[in-house]
């Protein structure tokens, strides 16, 4: 997994972390023994939401992503291919809303 987001992978880790707490735990159900207060003692299903709201909130005003949390209408073709595909991984793993 890559380190704590940044200015250049914000948009890059979500799909690194949807992808492995898939692969390692696998349970929606499953609950978190380590980590932060935000993710400690929560089911995966709960964070994998939390992801999902941080990535729409990350959304640029043309409906796109960005290398940072919220840009205005600049978007890039590997960011915007990135977020929508972490999405799809954690609607159809851990049945998340998505919008």
């Amino acid at each position: 997994m890559k380190p704590a987001p940044n200015a250049s992978n914000i948009i890059y880790s979500p799909v690194d972390f949807a992808r492995s707490i898939m692969t390692i735990f696998g349970d929606p159900d499953y609950i978190s023994q380590a980590g932060s207060a935000a993710t400690f003692n929560r089911s995966l299903r709960d964070i994998g939401q939390d992801l999902a709201d941080g990535l729409v909130r990350c959304m640029t005003t043309n409906g796109g992503w960005y290398y940072f949390c919220g840009g205005e209408s600049t978007t890039d073709g590997s960011t915007t291919g990135w977020a929508p595909e972490a999405l799809r991984l954690l609607e159809r793993k851990y049945g998340v809303e998505t919008y």
